[in-house]
């Protein structure tokens, strides 16, 4: 997690950055080691262009190999908004509201840094407020309510 904040770290130079660590698996086989990952949500392995499912074998080495994913840009500015919650046990939940944008856009055209992304975080919210986002995790169904009855 905060993998957003390690890269911009990286890019304004900096090459040692303070971690926590969460558990300590070295003793588990290689397997057990991925399936504990993925069991406690620690590990993403989704490609953020297409958003299909990848290998571990095919995650970045580095922070520097990372991709940026629009729909998770998205996702985070409906979490700063208020329509869902992150808490600090829980890892990559904005992803799972990402993946459910993507769909939810159907690869729809627009770039974070243009005129086109305001646009998209428009249907965002629509979506994130709709009875198609009920189960999404830790959605805020009051704020959700409050928006759709103001919007």
């Amino acid at each position: 997690d905060h993998h957003h904040f390690a890269r911009a770290a990286y890019e304004l130079g900096f090459r040692k950055v303070y971690i926590r660590v969460l558990a300590n698996w070295s003793d588990l086989s290689e397997v057990n080691f991925w399936q504990r990952m993925r069991s406690r949500h620690y590990v993403y392995q989704y490609d953020t262009i297409r958003g299909r499912r990848i290998s571990v074998y095919d995650l970045p080495e580095s922070i520097e190999e990372m991709k940026d994913d629009p729909y998770r840009s998205l996702a985070g500015d409906l979490r700063d908004e208020g329509f869902y919650q992150k808490h600090e046990s829980e890892y990559f939940i904005e992803f799972a509201w990402a993946r459910a944008l993507r769909n939810h856009f159907n690869k729809i055209g627009f770039d974070i840094e243009k005129e086109s992304y305001k646009k998209a975080l428009k249907v965002a919210r629509a979506f994130a407020a709709s009875p198609a986002a009920e189960n999404l995790p830790e959605r805020n169904k009051t704020y959700c309510r409050d928006f759709l009855n103001h919007n």
